[in-house]
């Protein structure tokens, strides 16, 4: 029997499906940074989705808080607003009048 690993192949497969593993692992670490900074989360706090188990409880932590970024929005619109409600709506003014009278043909 050769030993090649599990894999039918030989060393090649092996190595080709290492590969593959460490890319989509430094893939999907670098999504989870990003998605949980742009939430207002530290990024650190994304890849801890890499580790088993841990990965549940980070997922139901980022699923059933609020969202710092979502609460700075929140925050943001609530002062717009009051700032909106203090300023007094400005009227209209009012459509210029036109004088009435004969309209003079130019002149070359």
């Amino acid at each position: 029997m050769r030993g090649g690993g599990f894999l039918p192949g030989g060393g090649l497969t092996g190595i080709i499906t290492t590969v593959l593993l460490v890319v989509t692992c430094i893939v999907l670490a670098i999504s989870f940074y990003q998605l949980f900074r742009k939430a207002g989360f530290s990024g650190v706090i994304g890849l801890l989705m890499l580790v088993p188990v841990v990965n549940l409880g980070v997922a139901l932590y980022l699923a059933f808080t609020e969202w710092p970024a979502l609460a700075e929005l929140k925050r943001v619109k609530l002062q717009l607003g009051s700032l909106e409600a203090a300023q007094a709506p400005i009227a209209p003014a009012p459509p210029a009048t036109v004088a009435a009278g004969p309209i003079a043909a130019p002149t070359a």
